[in-house]
């Protein structure tokens, strides 16, 4: 059972059986964000060994429950969280298309704390959606089962997850929020890039490169962020590993990453170190590259990086400009035409219509020239020779004196 409070647009909710040493922090709670087409979750959970989430249901029996269940790994701090449909007693399926967004997760004073966006009304069949005049019961996983972060598979829950008395409404009620990523939190510091490339070993012919967006995607990514989690991880600085892409070369495959690490930590445990201060920060950046080039280079010499078998001689590393938290992620890297500042935007278009007017004006002087060459030109008749001699012979013939006068 919940103690439950329910709400429009926000919410909360917090299993009353909890014995009274679990921690106030146990609870998931809600709230309708940009025009309450949305929803932002923000679950809370002491038990930080075991998976936890929220399921969403059209009755209080698990079978046919939409679920997000995550974690966040205790040893590498990496969040993982999943949108999967529970079908009876078996282990949650993963959704073919992940409707969840803006995820994030950490553990703080012994507390997990998973955070993500979802849309209130979805398309998606594997999906159930809180409308105006329909409400879901919710399932709230406390006490999850064990985790595996690296095949992603979890075990049964230790605890079955309390449910819902009643159906919990959550409706839109026109509540123009922001949402928490735009402007009302710390801003991101700046990152580090660096692109790494490795050849993925032993794969089948028959194996093609994962779209991005599919489920073969998603589960190799995660696979290949976790392990070099365990390789980067002990570095200053580190932040995450993201998967570009994947692209076939025969029998192997080429995993091309971006490796991000905290631009500001990197520096400071630089300027520890030698007792100086760089300001550029170029000395700091060259030192962090060559320790992760070291770092990758020794890993993937061993022939393997995590459960994955590599090619030991392939290593593709280097090292990109830092990335500002102002400037768009690696999916955004071109600017709109309408992205300009004010400013820009008034010169931009100023030159253009510059450019048009003096081609219209070139194009006009060039039709009034045509016309004004066609006006002025004479017709000139050219009459023939051989006319000319056959005119002359005529008037020789019947002008010639004669000579009986």
């Amino acid at each position: 059972m919940f103690w439950t409070t329910i709400a429009s647009a926000t919410g909360s909710i917090r299993p009353a059986a909890l014995p009274r040493s679990t921690p106030a922090s146990t609870y998931a709670s809600w709230e309708t964000v940009g025009k309450g087409d949305e929803m932002r979750w923000h679950i809370e959970t002491s038990n930080t060994q075991t998976w936890t989430g929220i399921g969403f249901s059209e009755d209080q029996r698990m079978s046919q429950t939409d679920a997000i269940i995550g974690w966040v790994d205790g040893r590498s701090g990496r969040p993982f969280l999943m949108d999967t449909w529970v079908l009876g007693y078996a282990p949650p399926k993963l959704d073919d298309r992940q409707d969840i967004y803006n995820a994030s997760g950490r553990i703080e004073k012994g507390v997990t704390i998973l955070e993500f966006n979802r849309k209130r009304v979805s398309n998606d069949e594997q999906d159930l959606s809180f409308t105006d005049d329909h409400c879901l019961y919710l399932f709230f996983p406390v006490l999850g089962g064990a985790f595996n972060v690296v095949n992603k598979k979890i075990r049964k829950h230790e605890q079955v997850p309390p449910v819902s008395a009643q159906r919990v409404c959550i409706k839109s009620c026109g509540k123009e929020l922001e949402s928490v990523f735009v402007g009302t939190s710390t801003p991101a510091p700046n990152r580090l890039v660096y692109a790494v490339a490795v050849k993925l070993m032993n794969l089948a012919e028959s194996f093609e490169a994962p779209k991005p967006g599919t489920v073969e995607f998603n589960n190799l990514a995660a696979t290949i962020s976790d392990s070099f989690n365990g390789i980067l991880s002990p570095l200053t600085g580190y932040y995450k590993t993201e998967i570009l892409g994947f692209e076939k070369e025969g029998s192997t495959m080429v995993a091309k990453v971006q490796a991000m690490f905290d631009k500001a930590d990197v520096e400071k445990m630089h300027d520890l170190e030698t007792n100086t201060v760089d300001k550029s920060g170029e000395a700091a950046a060259q030192k962090n590259a060559a320790a992760i080039r070291s770092a990758l280079k020794d890993q993937i010499a061993t022939g393997r990086v995590g459960s994955l078998t590599v090619d030991p001689q392939y290593l593709d590393f280097e090292a990109l400009e830092y990335k500002s938290s102002s400037e768009p992620n690696a999916k955004e890297t071109l600017l709109s035409f309408f992205d300009l500042s004010e400013t820009r935007l008034y010169i931009v278009l100023g030159l253009i219509a510059a450019l048009v007017l003096i081609a219209l004006i070139q194009a006009f002087c060039t039709i009034w020239k045509t016309s004004r060459k066609s006006k002025n030109t004479k017709l000139v008749y050219v009459i023939p020779e051989e006319w000319r001699m056959y005119q002359q012979r005529q008037h020789q013939r019947y002008y010639q004196p004669s000579s009986d006068l």
